[in-house]
């Protein structure tokens, strides 16, 4: 299992989420459960009591476990005198925590006058004490209520102490072989490339500080031990037979003992740059593993207050084509790929797409496409199925039944880094996992309106998501759209007529077709509207039947923005001769038909991967930006359209000119773009002015 960093304590009861059966599920990740009906409800500790009655750290009373029962303040010194192995353990203890309360004393942990009914506050101390003596942090341990109340005054119960253990567990220093039991992580191949460090011999006991690992000592003058000094001047010891074991001089030579000769003068060595002389294996920056290395030395892996890049690795030599666990050290995560080769290496992060349709060749899949170019990231793509519609859209509460459990099952499994998403549907199931998972980062590439209004009205410290200005979209899409139905192009006519077939009827939808009826009354265009209903690719028959009878009445060019279903679009652009405009990414290069993609001029998209992409540099440096919402639109560098061969050979240069003007104009301010959903009555009237 992967461990994550300390997980937000909820003491309050958990949030129960409705569950249905979803219309289509594919390509679960392994281990997930099949979408065929509810999940068995489970009480919200019981994988906390699992953990603790499994480690023997606590036992039931006389009645089970009792999880609402109160707590004592020698139970609590107890339990953790247990996690120590119980040093110093005597035959015959009176009372039964005495020995439990002489090494917490001892230890500065906490002292016991009386056995009483521990409070909050009491526990806080304490373990803040523990975590002190483990040199672990306990931010975070206890979190309170949903105001943030930590209840410091009220009494804490066994479920909850047990969540409490649960939570720092993820925390503490484990053996190398308790790492290597429960990690999940793989060892690779890898060799040593080829750069320099220094060595040398000391005649005097010579102090060193290893600023990679947050360690020092002193050398002492023993013949055998030395002093070597690394990429970035850190410091640390190694036996000498080791040295010349690795290293040569710096002409590639074999290193003798004659060549530490002259004491406390550094020489020069390099590695010796050959491949797969090492195995290595990845640990994350938020664990600690305590390796006892053959050299003597006790190594600590992502050492707290130290930089460690992604997380550190443990590196072994190799015995009959497999790592020799005898002789493990650990290498600094900030240089190791400096240093060794990573080709083979796994994923060192993983995250999960959840989208209801990932191949729809537009929308979702963008945003797929986004998580999968990031570097040294595994992927889990999720198809969680489309919600049937009919007249009406979703409600919320419809959304939040379809889609809870995929989120609820991503969360639970607790190894995704960040669990990805977009649209308004997911946005409801995804809150709601976020609220339940306080610990687990989300992301939507695409809040939307209506969405970023619902989650500003409670904290989410834990999401991030943008919403995008489809009004500049469509201005975009608008002015060339009205600059094809204008032109000398082939398959264009002498009437000023141009379409925009859009998936739903709905605020933040018409915000794409707003901007263009502004574009189309100051060019004299008329516009047709209309609503395919559905965003599914099953829809496709319909938007190709509404197309068609858009371009048997003169259009020249519709603009899609109906994703997967309107794609029915360029079947339509293909019969009847005519020009087709693209949304959500390139669709020429998601379209397989190539007569159909050959009538698309240029697609018009959100930058969903460039969105996926910042969000997750952020999250590395420690700075996810998580209860932000934005706005973002053309300014910003988030939205564009393709601008690639096909739109260069089908227009011609004066176009082209006026859309960069156009482009400049707009992204520095000077274009003052209609936003339908802002006037709900200048959208009636404006949509009025333009139609047929």
């Amino acid at each position: 299992m992967k461990r994550k960093k300390i997980l937000s304590l909820i003491l309050s009861a958990a949030l129960t989420l409705a569950l249905a059966v979803p219309a289509m599920a594919a390509d679960l990740p392994e281990g997930w459960t099949p979408a065929d009906g509810a999940r068995t409800a489970e009480p919200w500790y019981a994988q906390a009591v699992d953990y603790v009655t499994e480690k023997g750290l606590m036992t039931g009373t006389g009645n089970g476990f009792e999880p609402e029962a109160e707590l004592t303040k020698a139970s609590v010194l107890q339990v953790l005198y247990n996690m120590e192995g119980k040093p110093g353990q005597t035959e015959t203890a009176d009372p039964w925590y005495a020995d439990a309360v002489a090494w917490a004393t001892e230890n500065e942990i906490a002292e016991l006058e009386e056995d009483a009914v521990i409070l909050r506050g009491e526990v806080q101390t304490i373990l803040t004490a523990y975590c002190g003596l483990k040199n672990v942090s306990a931010d975070g341990l206890m979190t309170g209520n949903e105001h943030g109340d930590l209840m410091l005054d009220k009494t804490l119960t066994r479920a909850e102490f047990a969540q409490l253990l649960l939570n720092m567990s993820k925390v503490m220093p484990i053996s190398l072989e308790e790492y290597l039991a429960q990690s999940g992580q793989e060892w690779f191949l890898t060799g040593k490339t080829e750069y320099t460090i220094q060595g040398m011999l000391v005649s005097k006991d010579t102090p060193y500080e290893n600023v990679l690992e947050g360690n020092s000592g002193v050398v002492t003058d023993d013949g055998v031990t030395v002093l070597l000094k690394g990429t970035v001047d850190e410091l640390w010891p190694s036996k000498l037979e080791k040295v010349m074991k690795t290293y040569t001089k710096a002409d590639g030579t074999e290193l003798t003992a004659k060549d530490f000769a002259k004491k406390d003068t550094y020489i020069d060595l390099k590695t010796k740059a050959t491949p797969d002389t090492n195995f290595a294996m990845f640990i994350p920056a938020d664990v600690q593993v305590v390796v006892e290395t053959a050299w003597g030395d006790i190594l600590v892996a992502n050492r707290p207050g130290v930089e460690h890049g992604k997380g550190d690795y443990l590196v072994s030599t190799v015995k009959d084509g497999a790592p020799d666990l005898s002789d493990v050290w650990v290498l600094n995560g900030a240089v190791f790929p400096n240093t060794y080769d990573l080709s083979r290496a796994p994923a060192a992060y993983h995250v999960a797409v959840l989208v209801p349709n990932p191949t729809d060749g537009s929308y979702f899949e963008a945003g797929v496409n986004g998580a999968k170019a990031l570097d040294n990231v595994a992927v889990d793509v999720v198809a969680m199925g489309s919600i049937p519609v009919g007249e009406k859209m979703p409600t919320v509460e419809e959304e939040l039944e379809f889609y809870a459990h995929f989120f609820t099952e991503a969360a639970e499994s607790g190894k995704y880094d960040l669990i990805i998403t977009g649209g308004a549907e997911c946005t409801p199931a995804m809150a709601a996992a976020a609220k339940a998972f306080p610990g687990q980062k989300f992301m939507s590439f695409d809040l939307q309106h209506l969405d970023g209004t619902v989650l500003e009205e409670e904290s989410y410290p834990n999401v991030y998501g943008v919403v995008y200005k489809n009004q500049d979209l469509g201005y975009l899409a608008g002015y060339i759209a009205c600059q094809i139905t204008t032109s000398d192009m082939p398959k264009a006519n002498a009437d000023k007529k141009i379409g925009v077939l859009i998936g739903m009827d709905a605020p933040g939808m018409n915000d794409y077709v707003g901007s263009v009826c502004q574009v189309a009354k100051e060019q004299g265009v008329t516009v047709y509207v209309d609503y395919v209903g559905d965003f599914a690719p099953s829809a496709m028959p319909t938007a190709a039947e509404k197309a068609k009878a858009m371009y048997d009445d003169g259009v020249d060019v519709i603009w899609q923005v109906a994703g997967g279903a309107g794609k029915g679009v360029f079947t339509a652009a293909k019969e009847c001769g005519r020009y087709a405009l693209g949304v959500d990414c390139d669709q020429t290069l998601t379209v397989t038909d190539a007569d159909e993609a050959a009538t698309i001029v240029t697609s018009f998209y959100a930058n969903s991967p460039a969105v996926i992409a910042d969000a997750w540099e952020a999250l590395l440096a420690g700075e996810f930006p998580g209860g932000t919402y934005p706005t973002v639109g053309l300014a910003e560098g988030y939205v564009g359209f393709a601008d690639n061969a096909q739109f260069e050979a089908m227009t011609s240069q004066e176009l082209q000119g006026s859309v960069t003007e156009l482009f400049t104009t707009m992204a520095e301010g000077k274009t003052e773009v209609f936003q339908a959903s802002a006037d709900a009555d200048a959208w009636a009237k404006l949509k009025a002015d333009v139609a047929p």
